[in-house]
């Protein structure tokens, strides 16, 4: 039956399928109680807009049934990354595939197999932030009776990342967050005052500390020959950049510039100390490592004279020349995690919305591809040159060490994937749930261990007041302060007890 001969189809029946068409939505209220209307969101050609059948219901409760090759949708929506549709077909011989466009550009076509379930479905490639105009048209109407007809029916269109006013505020302390951490420290708060006594001694000691850098950076294999004179080199930048962080968390919480100057002295005798940066061995991994906390520090200076306008400028000028040159996030193993902390870090400065949404895309890959269905991360199990996992607990901690530092920054700036749930159903707490398991109790570790290594728990005083786990209560018991993990000094103090 071919679709031009029918006086009428039931995907459109009773609707100006033919015209151009906005919707509104009216809800009849009950006797004695007002609703709102809900706007329809699509501007429809050759399109109807029908009560929504699929979940969830999309708020104006409808969707845009597309039933024609000339049938299409436009909305206008607001962020950057990819667009994500919520739809649902109808299959006859085969599923409809919708083409999206925006801007005027083809970014991409998706085929829709669910007939309830509105899902979200990621298509085409990334925009940049801003006002987009999104089409989604329908390109293989297909029938042969009124029982077989493949049609589309869309409830939502959207961008990837929705623009947020909290983007850009700050990398990783937003001034509500000093403030919360300022009362908890006025009323002697477990663990935060704790926690603060021991940064601040620190920090007090750091005062007078001189900074000194190599004029070349360039770090030996760790494993290697020259294992020493790497670890060398690495505590010249970790000693620094934790120097750099300990003084400018100092410096907000008192508001004594005595801090931020010797915070800023070392910053910036760093970025115009070093005059040449290798790649070679594991020269990106340390820098990974350990340079996002002076990115951190550089920030919480802001407000100070320490740190004006002109040398703010200086540091973002070294991040986009040097620091991204150094990242590691194409790397598939924890490599990559640290990668990604330093470049979201440093997006968060710049307000780069593009290498942010390019960060956060990142970290959802990893969720998806690096952790099992059990909770296990293979590729920090199963490493070149040890095979059955002997320092695996170490390594899945180096991992999601970096990985839940990078879901923070991206939660300040708006943008929350703690509870973000991969296609194949991985989820940051299915591996940070495994590896407290083995960490409380090395037993429950299937592979051979190492033993007598303090692995990175910082992490957990972010993820354990969202998914509290006794166990990871006894370990964070024996380690508290958390201050001796690679990028997370303070961590106590900064977020235990304080989401």
């Amino acid at each position: 039956m071919s679709k031009r001969a029918r006086s009428m189809r039931s995907a459109v029946a009773g609707a100006a399928a033919l015209t151009t068409l906005v919707g509104l939505v009216t809800v009849v209220p009950a006797p004695g109680r007002a609703v709102a209307e809900a706007v329809f969101p699509f501007v429809l050609e050759s399109a109807a807009a029908q009560p929504a059948t699929g979940t969830p219901m999309p708020a104006s409760g409808k969707h845009a049934a597309l039933v024609r090759n000339t049938s299409a949708a436009t909305t206008t929506v607001e962020g950057s990354g990819r667009v994500v549709l919520g739809a649902i077909a109808s299959n006859c011989e085969g599923w409809p595939t919708l083409r999206v466009t925006v801007d005027g550009t083809v970014r991409g076509d998706v085929r829709i197999e669910h007939t309830s379930q509105y899902g979200a479905h990621v298509v085409g490639t990334p925009v940049g932030p801003g006002r987009h105009t999104v089409r989604i048209s329908l390109l293989n109407d297909y029938m042969t009776s009124a029982t077989c007809d493949r049609n589309a029916f869309l409830a939502s269109a959207e961008m990837e990342y929705p623009l947020s006013a909290a983007f850009g505020t700050a990398v990783l302390f937003p001034p509500s967050r000093i403030a919360a951490l300022k009362e908890r420290v006025a009323a002697e708060t477990a663990p935060t005052f704790t926690a603060w006594n021991a940064l601040r001694a620190v920090a007090d000691a750091n005062l007078t500390r001189e900074p000194a850098v190599p004029s070349a950076w360039m770090v030996p294999w760790a494993y290697g020959p020259d294992a020493a004179k790497g670890a060398e080199m690495v505590a010249k930048l970790r000693d620094q950049a934790n120097a750099a962080y300990r003084l400018a968390l100092a410096y907000r919480m008192s508001g004594d510039e005595r801090y931020a100057v010797a915070s800023a002295r070392q910053i910036t005798t760093w970025i115009r100390g070093v005059q040449s940066y290798s790649t070679a061995e594991d020269s990106s991994l340390a820098f990974a490592v350990n340079f996002p906390l002076m990115i951190v520090a550089a920030d919480l200076l802001r407000p100070s004279t320490a740190f004006p306008a002109a040398t703010q400028q200086e540091f973002g000028a070294y991040l986009r020349t040097r620091a991204f040159a150094m990242s590691t996030i194409s790397h598939e193993n924890n490599w990559g995690n640290w990668g990604l902390l330093l470049e979201v870090a440093a997006a968060a400065y710049l307000g780069d919305r593009m290498k942010f949404d390019q960060a956060a895309t990142r970290w959802k890959y990893f969720v998806a591809n690096q952790i099992a269905a059990d909770g296990q991360m293979p590729r920090e199990l199963n490493r070149p040159g040890d095979p059955q996992g002997y320092r695996g607990v170490w390594y899945t901690s180096f991992a999601l060490h970096p990985q839940t530092l990078a879901a923070e920054i991206m939660r300040v700036n708006g943008l929350d994937l703690f509870y973000y749930r991969s296609p194949n159903g991985r989820t940051l707490r299915l591996a940070y749930e495994r590896l407290v398991g083995w960490v409380h109790d090395p037993a429950t570790y299937p592979y051979p261990a190492e033993t007598g290594y303090a692995y990175h728990v910082g992490h957990w005083e972010l993820l354990n007041l969202r998914w509290p786990n006794a166990k990871a209560d006894t370990v964070l018991g024996w380690r508290r302060p958390v201050k001796d993990d690679s990028g997370s000094v303070g961590m106590t103090f900064t977020h235990g007890g304080l989401l």
